[in-house]
């Protein structure tokens, strides 16, 4: 048998019209399987709603992201700019990103100039691959803040998780540090996406933090004579590359790679 059979279309016995078709087949379906497996999850300049689109996906599920973003600064001769933080919130087309440093910075397009950073590239990168959303109560009281952190940490160590993130009104009770003070700490820590100033008395200062990690919360000092969770929910997160089975009092497991 001839390797190549040009009088009678053949490779190998095999048809070349068989073998076309074979070949695009085979293209469009790794072409089809990397789309929905493996998508990328960094966008351009000019991307800037499809990346907004992604992260609030995530956001809603309860996956802290973080971002490697690439620019330069607004207002400078091309000072470039190339860091990592956390994705705070979108805001009209631009992201607030959060510094290690507690410091944060307006994202926008390539084409911004309102902002701080006229971006080139974002890509998105989750905390966690998994997300399990625990059963609680709707309301928590403790003695101290250092018991509310233990409590926590019994959580996380019992369901084996490789973070705990917590999202709550928390009310400190005869704190002594004033509302502002209280806020500023707890705004500059990074792995806490948000913070925000809720109604306060003269005994309590309540905030609400949004997907708050534990080991943030565990590193704040706070005095006070005891503290209240309201509106409480709480993920764990795992970073493993399998899927964890579920956790006794949660939800199913989510993985960001379902999301997209």
């Amino acid at each position: 048998m001839k390797v190549v059979d040009i009088k009678e279309g053949r490779l190998l016995g095999i048809n070349f019209i068989d073998i076309f078709v074979v070949v695009v087949v085979a293209f469009l379906l790794f072409s089809f399987g990397s789309t929905i497996l493996f998508k990328d999850l960094t966008f351009s300049g000019d991307e800037m709603y499809s990346a907004i689109k992604e992260f609030e996906k995530l956001n809603e599920k309860g996956f802290l992201v973080e971002a490697v973003a690439e620019g330069k600064w607004i207002g400078t001769e091309d000072v470039l700019f190339n860091s990592r933080g956390l994705i705070v919130r979108p805001t009209r087309g631009a992201f607030e990103f959060k510094l290690k440093d507690g410091r944060i910075l307006k994202l926008g397009g390539s084409m911004s100039y309102l902002e701080d950073i006229a971006l080139d590239k974002i890509t998105l990168i989750p905390l966690d691959r998994h997300i399990a959303k625990l059963k609680t109560s709707p309301g928590y009281q403790f003695k101290s803040y250092n018991e509310m952190i233990s409590y926590l940490k019994n959580l996380k160590e019992k369901n084996n998780a490789d973070h705990l993130i917590i999202t709550a009104d928390f009310s400190f009770i005869n704190s002594v540090e004033t509302p502002q003070e209280l806020y500023n700490k707890f705004r500059r820590r990074y792995l806490i996406r948000d913070v925000g100033k809720g109604i306060s008395t003269e005994n309590a200062v309540t905030l609400r933090l949004e997907l708050a990690e534990l080991s943030e919360l565990e590193n704040t000092h706070v005095k006070c004579d005891s503290i209240a969770l309201g509106e409480v929910v709480i993920y764990l997160g795992y970073d493993t590359e399998e899927k964890p089975e579920q956790p006794t009092d949660s939800g199913p497991v989510i993985s960001y790679e379902d999301l997209l």
